[in-house]
């Protein structure tokens, strides 16, 4: 599968990461994309530090892209280190790459 763009959401990076298989993704992708927004959770203080760390000397695969195109965003609640947040945000909407 090696030379797919792989475009990844904050939590399968988070749980692999916490289970040490983080590595599995260059293995099977060789490229990992993310957006600004992954990115910020992924260094957010709430975050787990594991997370925390693992992001600030995040390897060359992960590669951070603003999305060129957006469709309409949509309103969630949004979950930090698995529990519900106070807050509402925006959805990063689905990109085009």
């Amino acid at each position: 599968m090696k030379g797919l763009i792989v475009v990844a959401d904050t939590t399968p990076l988070r749980y692999l990461v916490v289970i040490e298989r983080e590595h599995l993704l260059r293995l099977l992708y060789g490229r990992v994309l993310i957006p600004p927004a992954v990115a910020e959770e992924l260094s957010h203080t709430s975050t787990r530090g594991v997370v925390r760390t693992w992001f600030a000397a995040r390897p060359s695969w992960l590669e951070i892209h603003q999305p060129t195109q957006r469709s309409n965003p949509k309103w969630i609640w949004t979950t930090v280190s698995d529990k519900r947040s106070l807050w509402p945000r925006k959805l990063p909407p689905i990109s085009c790459w």
